[in-house]
């Protein structure tokens, strides 16, 4: 059932948001990418705060919250119209080696992967690292708190990308997800800084996620679109999957915070 989850996930993922990118105008590529991608860090930050509160009735509920979102979002795709795109006529094989990924993107992908973990982390064992320093009764307001500086920063980072500042954009977001990591391992023992630090780490992803995006795309040739896509998602599922792993054992082995630290 969760390889079903796991497929549907990315094939309405990936298509969707090639949709999204294909409606926007190549000179205001990233202001759409970043509005697109607010929507998507919104709804991932607050879920689980949503599923955290339907969760106090019982776990059933979570999921048939759940699945009143997810029948909504099937019908209300039903009035989304794609543009008409000409599909070359292929000979020989049906799909090659090329065709699966973007050579110029091999390494902002995997820049990203690595970029993407302290956010895997975040989103998945943050609740379990409040109730292990006695603050599971705020864990909830830290999806609030992150989601908030997603929301801010991606509303207006996507016009610097447009003007030029890419590189600025992910060089700062950078240093802001290092400034929130650094508050919720050192100073994260009272609600303060540990809601102040998910702010932070909120900031962070919402410069450098709509600028790794731009950027995979801009690379990539026209027609590859949903290529470069496809893998500017692939290392976000890449990076989150391995703070689940590399977090779990850490966490096992040591405290949360080493999860963190790491």
């Amino acid at each position: 059932l969760r390889f079903v989850h796991g497929t549907t996930f990315s094939v309405s993922g990936t298509s969707m948001s090639t949709v999204a990118i294909d409606n926007v105008p190549a000179t205001k590529l990233g202001t759409g990418i970043g509005l697109f991608g607010m929507i998507i860090s919104l709804s991932m930050a607050l879920a689980p705060m949503i599923g955290l509160k339907l969760m106090e009735y019982s776990s059933q509920t979570a999921f048939w919250g759940a699945a009143v979102f997810a029948l909504l979002a099937a019908l209300l795709t039903l009035a989304v119209r794609a543009p008409r795109r000409e599909i070359p006529r292929r000979t020989g094989k049906l799909i090659s080696a090329g065709d699966l990924f973007v050579r110029v993107n091999l390494l902002p992908c995997f820049i990203y992967i690595l970029t993407i973990y302290a956010y895997g982390l975040a989103v998945y064992y943050v609740s379990l690292m409040a109730h292990e320093r006695g603050l599971a009764e705020i864990s909830g307001l830290f999806f609030l708190f992150f989601s908030a500086g997603l929301v801010l920063c991606r509303s207006y980072c996507g016009l610097l990308i447009d003007k030029g500042y890419m590189i600025a954009v992910i060089i700062s977001g950078k240093l802001l997800i290092l400034g929130g990591l650094a508050v919720l391992v050192a100073l994260g023992f009272s609600s303060l800084p540990f809601l102040g630090g998910a702010l932070v780490l909120g900031l962070g992803y919402g410069m450098c996620m709509p600028a790794y995006q731009t950027m995979m795309i801009n690379l990539a040739p026209k027609e590859k679109r949903g290529t470069a896509n496809s893998g500017f998602l692939l290392s976000m599922d890449l990076g989150i999957g391995l703070a689940i792993l590399i977090g779990g054992a850490l966490a096992e082995a040591r405290r949360l915070s080493w999860s963190y630290a790491f």
